[in-house]
């Protein structure tokens, strides 16, 4: 459906980068790692026919409340990212800084619904991560 969605809703648009940010739906529905590359890679492909030049940001999902019926697969998720990325792709490892954050402060502290959201705290990561690209 990614794809289908970039086709439509992205590749008219030209960008020179686009962020993917998926993972924690995939993930609590146990779509598998492999699955979940190639539903990513499928997205790039699309935009790149498009647009050749466009860069790509992979984000890798932060985690799950262990204790909620959506915690699954997210934790996989890393590795199959990294093995997209090249020159014209990176990937943000939400799902490193939400595990190390996870040794000193509470789920809850970190989320906006206690389940899969992050809260304006967590979000601050995710856009420090990002913007820290910009900066190397």
């Amino acid at each position: 459906m990614g794809a289908e969605q970039a086709s439509a809703l992205v590749s008219p648009e030209k960008p020179d980068v686009v962020i993917i940010g998926f993972g924690m739906n995939d993930g609590a529905s146990h779509v598998s790692a492999e699955d979940f590359k190639n539903q990513i890679s499928s997205i790039i492909k699309t935009v790149k026919a498009d647009n050749p030049l466009a860069e790509f940001i992979l984000i890798a999902p932060m985690l799950a409340n262990p204790l909620a019926v959506q915690d699954g697969l997210q934790g996989q998720y890393l590795q199959v990212l990294n093995q997209l990325a090249s020159t014209d792709v990176e990937v943000v490892d939400m799902t490193g800084v939400h595990r190390e954050l996870l040794r000193n402060k509470a789920y809850q502290d970190m989320t906006g619904n206690n389940v899969n959201h992050p809260n304006d705290y967590l979000s601050r990561w995710y856009a420090q991560m990002i913007c820290g690209l910009f900066i190397k």
